[in-house]
């Protein structure tokens, strides 16, 4: 999960306004039947005994097109959030539902298709107060060409708001998707990690059954790093194996005793855990 203040991150920002120029350069001339992608924000009702608001952020695209994870992959713009417009707001931290691996032609990805909603925790300032929660964001959607999209969206929170039904469904169904932590007896896990003598990493998970698909992704333990997909190398049974080789490591930085976060993804659920690179 993310946390996203009111402030923004000059960095996201940046590396997002010249992802969105290189694609806008890269595409071709685009048809008139495009769509216009909806960015929507969805309260769950009102304030809780912890003192937060449960919430939810959609995009939808249209059939056929994609938008990208908070690590896209080999190509692809992850959305950046900026609440900074927002009142009364202390903070919002933002759950990613678990994506997919795609080919395309620029290599592979990580995805969402059609539309994705993701959930929100949203603290309020003054819990007393009502939250006006404003955002901003950016994200590339995808089919033969790729399009940046900046879109505005609005709710308002009050203290005793009625719980919205609708809402409250299909932010359970996306809080659903989230990858969860690592426990025992959770599957798929992450049941191993090995370097190579070559300095790429096997990664051994255990998936919730023998004929049950598996993936897993890797992130560093900053923004700035861009770890490639891992590649499966062989599958029996439930255990898969994947190799990680190390690329994308931000200048200063080095693999070897680096905290890696690994999402597992499998048939029912996706998990996640944080190792630190041998």
């Amino acid at each position: 999960m993310t946390r996203a203040g009111p402030g923004r991150s000059l960095y996201r920002i940046a590396a997002a306004v010249l992802g969105f120029a290189l694609a806008v350069a890269a595409a071709p001339a685009a048809p008139n039947d495009i769509p216009d992608p909806a960015v929507t924000l969805l309260s769950g009702g009102g304030l809780r005994p912890d003192g937060t608001y449960r919430a939810g952020l959609e995009i939808a695209m249209g059939p056929g097109w994609k938008t990208y994870w908070r690590q896209p992959g080999d190509s692809g713009i992850p959305p950046t959030f900026d609440f900074s417009g927002s009142g009364n707001l202390a903070s919002v931290t933002i759950a990613y539902p678990a994506p997919v691996r795609e080919r395309d032609p620029g290599g592979e990805s990580l995805v969402y298709h059609d539309e994705v909603l993701f959930p929100l925790t949203v603290t309020p300032a003054d819990p007393s107060q009502p939250v006006r929660l404003l955002a901003e964001v950016r994200f590339g959607y995808c089919r033969e060409i790729c399009i940046p999209a900046l879109k505005d969206t609005w709710v308002l929170f009050t203290p005793d708001a009625g719980p919205d039904v609708g809402a409250t469904v299909a932010i359970a169904a996306a809080e659903a998707a989230v990858p969860v932590p690592e426990a025992a007896g959770l599957l798929p896990r992450l049941a191993g990690l090995e370097a190579e003598a070559d300095g790429s990493f096997l990664i051994e998970v255990e998936a919730e059954s023998a004929e049950a698909p598996v993936d897993v992704f890797a992130e560093g333990p900053t923004e700035d790093w861009r770890l490639p997909l891992p590649q499966l190398v062989s599958r029996e049974g439930t255990h898969a194996v994947f190799r990680l080789r190390i690329g994308g490591v931000p200048d200063g930085a080095t693999a070897v005793g680096a905290a890696v976060r690994f999402t597992m993804v499998g048939q029912h659920l996706a998990t996640e855990a944080v190792r630190t690179l041998p």
